[in-house]
């Protein structure tokens, strides 16, 4: 067999660069410096994303009130300590014209179980005002202006009041509840129809024809029954629409829970990781209409436990409780302690009855029908409903309507 030594070989594809004695030359060792640097950079922040867990919080100390035998008070101090995996987080949602908190939900995330808990707090639920002189409703939809108002008569600057303000109102629930809020997080009604227009609007079947007219809010409202599907702007016209329901704002937060599972079902049928240009846009969207503690790091964690998440896995239910004598709605001491216990309480032991709002912030004893209510057994609510998100999904709730006089 004969060889052509003067060929010149052709080098084999994928073979091993071989370098002379002394290594790699300079430029080449930059090269290699950085791509490893941003291969490890993004190897660790995708590790990261996937391995990060927020931290459940501290310990708590909280006061137990219960009376002896002579009638006198004991005051027991108590350590609840938290349970890693369970958080909850307080949701305003904001009008920014007026600085009322319409919307105001609690939602339990607890991921050891899969599972989703809001609890919707009714805007004319009583709430002791910061300052009794100056409140005009004491309702808890005018709980944030109040401490905001406050906050900016402290000296604060805008931005600083905000964030002082929603803290405050995650306070207040922290110590009249007992439970610990992990994250609090405040959205304008601009930031929710943004949403809802990025996720190409929200399949919903509306229950009833809704047709309502104020020209002082530039609110017009006009839907026919049946499914539709509501971009941005009708979506806000559906969650804000009360006006045939017989029981006025209840009527509405059951809607409001119709609309959030609908709003549930787009999320999951639209979100995927690989299109990147709706996550962008949705980003886009949170960021520039939330205010929040929360890290992007803690909003991925949280959003893949929502997409891991089924309808099965979501509960819904009002903070129990009743209308009162006037247009106020009043909690359900006992009834409250009860819900709180059994799905927002991250701690390892139950909250006692004795330290459940022991400052009374939901009751005003020399209001006779708020004292009464606020201490009334659980089988004299109003809303005791409990309802599991694909028992929404497959019928509607039950919302009683006005009856309408006949001619």
């Amino acid at each position: 067999m004969n060889y052509n030594t003067n060929t010149a070989r052709a080098p084999r594809t994928g073979a091993p660069m071989r370098y002379r004695k002394g290594g790699m030359p300079a430029r080449h060792k930059a090269i290699f410096a950085v791509i490893l640097i941003l291969y490890t950079a993004i190897l660790s922040t995708i590790t990261y994303f996937i391995l990060y867990k927020p931290s459940s919080g501290p310990s708590k100390k909280i006061v137990e009130y219960s009376t002896d035998k002579q009638g006198n008070v004991v005051k027991n101090v108590q350590e609840y300590t938290p349970i890693e995996g369970n958080y909850n987080i307080l949701l305003l949602g904001l009008d920014k014209v007026s600085m009322s908190t319409d919307v105001v939900m609690l939602i339990n995330m607890n991921n050891n179980d899969n599972k989703i808990t809001v609890m919707q707090i009714p805007r004319d639920t009583y709430i002791r005002a910061l300052d009794e002189t100056r409140s005009v409703t004491n309702k808890m939809n005018e709980n944030f202006v109040d401490h905001y108002n406050y906050r900016r008569s402290s000296g604060d600057d805008e931005d600083t009041a905000f964030m002082n303000a929603l803290h405050d109102v995650e306070t207040i629930f922290e110590d009249s509840l007992c439970i610990n809020i992990n994250y609090s997080a405040i959205m304008d009604l601009e930031g929710f129809r943004n949403i809802v227009d990025t996720i190409g609007g929200v399949e919903i079947d509306i229950p009833q024809d809704m047709q309502y007219k104020d020209p002082g809010q530039d609110l017009y409202i006009d839907f026919k029954a049946g499914m539709q599907t509501l971009n941005g702007e009708d979506a806000e016209k559906f969650v804000r629409f009360r006006d045939t329901y017989a029981q006025a704002d209840l009527g509405r937060v059951n809607a409001q829970k119709m609309f959030l599972v609908a709003l549930f079902n787009k999320v999951k049928s639209s979100i995927s990781l690989t299109n990147l240009s709706m996550l962008n846009s949705l980003a886009d969207s949170i960021f520039s209409s939330v205010t929040t503690d929360l890290a992007v790091s803690d909003i991925v964690y949280f959003g893949r436990s929502v997409l891991s998440c089924d309808l099965e896995g979501i509960t819904m239910l009002t903070l129990p409780g009743n209308l009162g004598g006037s247009d106020h709605y009043v909690m359900n001491r006992a009834a409250a302690n009860s819900v709180i216990n059994q799905y927002f309480n991250t701690y390892d032991r139950d909250i006692a009855s004795g330290a459940f709002d022991s400052k009374g912030n939901f009751n005003n004893p020399s209001i006779s029908y708020i004292n009464e209510v606020y201490y009334s057994a659980e089988n004299k609510l109003y809303d005791k409903n409990i309802y599991n998100g694909s028992e929404v999904d497959k019928s509607k709730i039950d919302i009683p309507l006005i009856k309408k006089k006949s001619n």
